[in-house]
């Protein structure tokens, strides 16, 4: 299935080149191919003067076909979304980490909290991969109690 897979990286000029090092090589561990980088509209300025960047932010941007309706290459893939997010919570415990998909449906947006584990990143992604991302609200956040999604 082809995709295209962007990490975004926000604000840009708090992610240090070890960091974004760092989360790609846990992409490419998975053998999935990153089509770029990127920052959200206005994430690589200057500050207003007296203010600083807050630390970094990073969403995993993923978008997949409309040759897929069913959802059956989304779901192969994301085991192995699922590891290589895993692998940067694990690596980088403070970096706040969601994740995007975008369909034919439209994006979806999921997060986690800053204290949710590794293994926790790894369910949320399996819960997509079992039950479908088209279950899940169009912005969702992770509940390691009930372990699964909630409507944010």
């Amino acid at each position: 299935m082809r995709y295209t897979l962007e990490l975004e990286y926000t604000p840009w000029p708090t992610a240090s080149p070890a960091l974004r090092a760092t989360v790609a090589a846990a992409f490419r561990e998975q053998g999935l191919l990153i089509t770029g980088e990127t920052t959200a509209p206005g994430g690589d300025g200057t500050p207003p003067a007296g203010l600083t960047w807050a630390p970094t932010t990073l969403h995993v941007r993923l978008a997949v076909p409309a040759a897929d309706p069913a959802g059956d290459g989304l779901a192969a893939l994301l085991p192995r979304i699922g590891a290589a997010c895993s692998q940067v919570r694990s690596l980088l415990p403070t970096l706040p980490l969601g994740l995007v998909i975008t369909t034919s449906a439209g994006p979806r947006s999921f997060a986690w909290r800053p204290d949710d584990v590794a293994d926790e990143v790894r369910a949320g992604v399996a819960t997509l991969a079992r039950d479908g991302i088209h279950t899940q609200s169009r912005l969702s956040g992770w509940d390691r109690v009930q372990r699964q999604w909630i409507p944010l």
